[in-house]
């Protein structure tokens, strides 16, 4: 039997009309070349995107799957498929979507991502601080690096509270000078304040020196014996407190430098305020850094030291040995108190045990 060709686009037609359980007419299936020659009509169809002419006004273009081959069925898609879930979607995803979706065949997707995209961008505005008025300054650049700073120097300085407090109520010895200085220069900070940013960088610089110097002196000043003994009895303290001190000076160093980035720089030139020369700070620092560690090496070798030493080991004997790391002296109109803490020490155990006397 012979093809006849006039008869392919009512008979594609009749197909795209007939729901997907209905039985296709036997006159369409029998002939293999028939079948072969109609797939293929519709497959060009399909892909031009081109409408059948005489179809129903529900049949639109693009809206067949495409199977490349003619020996295999052509299947409608259902009118109501469910789409991308655009509220999983990034910015950038929904931004490389926008482009590349066809907004004639799909301006429903179009309006969808626009709508997420003005959601996230509300979303990030009310997340970003309010920047502060500044006499007309541009502060854009340089207000989100003092709120970074401030931020960070607020939950130290809260810990470092907290922590205070904890060892006052329970008799433990605490010491940092962190934990007001902290908190009062984040919440300038947090504020915008580039006098703030100016006063807490330069002391920033004149305390780093003495950080670095003491982190350093401290355990090198007493007996090797006596810190390999703490290395071996108690490791977690002995390494938590040097990884303190060494967070600690990291920490002073990440603030100088954000504090003097070129954007902060740049405001506080357009704000009017002057340059500081940090070279001041930093040099003033390094020479009472010296001069204090060379005072409590003086002291801790001297005969104060020395008679403090003494004291606690008529009160303990020879089986331990014995160094003084912290003497305090004070003058008065009553006379000289002085006041030192005494490591007493041997291969099982390490004590710290304060004396006190009056000269």
């Amino acid at each position: 039997m012979g093809v006849n060709n006039s008869r392919i686009p009512e008979t594609a037609l009749l197909i795209l009309r007939m729901p997907p359980s209905a039985t296709i007419p036997k006159y369409c299936t029998d002939h293999k070349k028939f079948a072969a020659r109609l797939a293929t009509y519709c497959y060009s169809r399909v892909r031009s995107s081109k409408p059948l002419a005489g179809k129903s006004p529900d049949v639109g273009a693009g809206e067949f799957l495409d199977y490349p081959g003619p020996a295999r069925p052509l299947i409608r898609k259902e009118k109501h498929a469910v789409g991308p879930d655009y509220t999983k979607y990034n910015v950038e995803q929904l931004q490389q979507a926008r482009r590349s979706i066809d907004a004639a065949l799909f301006p429903e997707r179009v309006k969808e991502i626009e709508e997420r995209l003005a959601t996230l961008a509300q979303e990030q505005a009310s997340q970003t601080p309010a920047m502060p008025a500044d006499s007309g300054i541009d502060r854009s650049s340089d207000f989100p690096i003092l709120w970074n700073v401030g931020r960070v120097l607020v939950i130290i300085g809260v810990i470092d509270i907290a922590a205070m407090i904890y060892c006052i109520a329970n008799g433990v010895s605490y010491a940092s000078s962190l934990n007001i200085f902290a908190l009062i220069a984040g919440i300038f900070l947090l504020r915008g304040s580039l006098r703030a940013a100016s006063i807490v960088r330069w002391w920033i610089i004149f305390a780093l020196p003495a950080m670095v110097v003491f982190s350093i002196v401290s355990p090198l000043s007493q007996p090797l014996g006596l810190t390999l003994v703490q290395m071996r009895l108690a490791p977690a303290s002995y390494f938590g407190q040097l990884s303190l001190s060494i967070a600690v000076c990291a920490l002073m160093f990440w603030v100088i430098r954000q504090l003097g980035r070129p954007p902060v720089l740049a405001a506080r030139l357009a704000s009017g305020r002057p340059q500081r020369d940090i070279r001041i700070p930093l040099a003033l620092g390094t020479v009472i850094a010296i001069g204090g560690a060379g005072l409590v090496v003086m002291l801790l070798g001297g005969q104060s030291a020395a008679h403090a030493s003494s004291l606690v080991a008529e009160q303990m004997g020879a089986h331990y040995r014995y160094y003084t790391n912290s003497i305090s002296i004070v003058r008065n109109s009553d006379g000289t108190q002085i006041s030192a803490s005494v490591i007493a020490w041997n291969e099982k155990e390490v004590i710290n045990v304060p004396v006190q006397w009056s000269e």
